[in-house]
């Protein structure tokens, strides 16, 4: 079957993304901007959903048509819904398709009246719904989200099976008990994100050096990782991450290894054994986030913290095991500063980026995550030993 994949705001890394999360397996094709198509086998869209942080639905394609015969395409939409005992509602997601929704959406309803049945078009102010307008909607439980996107001669109609699980998400971000909003914390999605590029699965062990609130840690028990292990130098963090693992084995259910130790990253190998480490994922230290900085100071003791780090991270990581890391990237009066890294004994791995997308990847191997005017972004980088 193919599946449709929808981004978000970062396409070149939800890209990266489901290139890691298959494992490298699968070709992904460009539909659009954010749109991925890919052939997939026994594969179920509602537990990918809650894995995949990048992506904000996954829709199974149902049928192509020719634009100049669109006639019928209300009749064929309509038997792709499942008849609810309910009101049947449904909406469109339009990604350019030169077609008059309103007269799609009447037609539509006129099909369902004339079998007895009651329907009602959902609309928003833009010509794609959101996953909350979705969501909120019940139009996957109830009814449908047709996706339509313009192909060459075709049209290639979709009907969105799972959407992003912007409660759990937000629970996990604003909810839980440990929090450090002033050093400011990884988000739960971009956590996923970064498990995921780095292949991570229930049989593999993860370490987290810089963990923070635990994010990292926690988003990786909720994919089924059974053996984790955490650092961090500030006491503050080691205590949030405690708290926020009571929170989410009583809020989850989920009982982990979990190995847990106040620690400067430069002592990391005298007490994680060597070489016996899958995964590192981890966000360090992104400098200040207020008040007037000396950048090109900070970002030379940053420099020297990530250098030591990496050195560490090397002893402690198995042969073939990944790092996935969120480092600082500064624009500073026009020139772009970046953590510099004697990477000589580090592998690149293959993101699955074509090469127009790869103009945008940094010389470690790194994509851009960030918002709009944020004043420190994240260069997220992944390197294989």
């Amino acid at each position: 079957m193919q599946y449709l994949f929808i981004g978000g705001n970062h396409p070149d890394l939800t890209k990266a993304e489901l290139f890691g999360y298959f494992k490298r397996k699968i070709k992904i094709n460009n539909l659009a901007k954010g749109l991925f198509l890919v052939d997939l086998d026994d594969f179920d869209p509602k537990i990918a959903i809650k894995e995949l942080g990048g992506v904000i639905k996954i829709a199974k394609i149902e049928f192509r048509i020719k634009k100049n015969q669109i006639e019928g395409l209300a009749q064929l939409m309509s038997e792709k819904i499942a008849k609810a005992d309910k009101k049947i509602m449904f909406g469109f997601s339009n990604y350019g398709v030169k077609i008059k929704i309103g007269d799609l959406a009447m037609e539509l309803k006129n099909i369902f009246k004339a079998g007895g049945l009651s329907a009602r078009w959902v609309i928003s102010r833009e010509p794609i719904l959101s996953s909350v307008v979705v969501g909120e909607n019940k139009l996957i439980d109830n009814g449908a989200e047709f996706i339509l996107i313009p192909i060459q001669t075709d049209i290639i109609v979709a009907k969105t099976e799972a959407i992003q699980d912007y409660r759990g998400l937000s629970k996990r971000d604003y909810g839980r008990p440990g929090r450090d909003d002033y050093s400011g914390m990884l988000p739960p999605k971009l956590a996923q994100i970064m498990l995921n590029l780095s292949e991570t699965d229930q049989t593999k062990a993860v370490l987290d050096p810089f963990c923070g609130s635990g994010t990292v840690l926690t988003e990786a028990a909720l994919l089924g990782v059974k053996s984790l292990f955490g650092s961090d130098i500030s006491a503050k963090a080691i205590a949030d991450t405690k708290d926020n693992f009571s929170w989410l084995k009583n809020n989850y259910d989920l009982k982990p290894f979990l190995f847990l130790k106040r620690l400067d990253v430069k002592e990391l190998s005298k007490v994680i054994k060597p070489t016996s480490i899958d995964c590192v994922v981890f966000e360090g230290f992104l400098g200040p986030q207020r008040g007037k900085i000396d950048w090109f100071r900070e970002f030379k003791e940053l420099n020297n913290l990530y250098s030591s780090a990496l050195k560490e991270i090397f002893k402690v990581l198995k042969s073939g095991g990944i790092l996935v890391a969120a480092l600082p990237l500064v624009e500073n009066n026009g020139k772009k500063l970046m953590i510099e890294l004697d990477l000589k004994n580090w592998q690149k791995v293959n993101l699955g980026l074509d090469e127009i997308e790869n103009r945008f990847v940094t010389f470690k191997n790194g994509l851009i995550y960030s918002r709009p005017n944020q004043r420190v972004k994240r260069e997220i980088i992944v390197l294989k030993k």
